[in-house]
């Protein structure tokens, strides 16, 4: 069931719908925190929320924790060996980290 609701959260965000994706993906999570397309679609979706947050101050803190949570969901994805061949993955990755 989690493996249906992370395709669905996958779906969801390639029809940039974010928030029925993110919403989606993170029920997927309660039922198998090990999902690696839902931690992959969180990843994602904050890594593309983090550079769509405005200016000042308090966009800024937005900003840097929606990196923070990017890098972590992308960092499970990595885990499994088919994390590690995603290129779009890597360089999303790599992007959170020098930010």
């Amino acid at each position: 069931m989690a493996e249906v609701r992370a395709e669905l959260a996958a779906f969801f965000l390639r029809r940039d719908n974010a928030d029925d994706s993110e919403r989606v993906a993170k029920e997927a999570l309660q039922l198998d925190d090990d999902s690696s397309e839902a931690h992959r679609v969180l990843g994602m979706l904050y890594a593309a929320r983090s550079e769509d947050t405005g200016r000042g101050q308090a966009a800024q803190a937005a900003a840097a924790e929606l990196v923070k949570q990017g890098i972590a969901h992308l960092e499970r994805v990595t885990e499994n060996p088919a994390g590690l061949t995603d290129l779009n993955l890597q360089y999303t990755l790599g992007r959170l980290y020098t930010r």
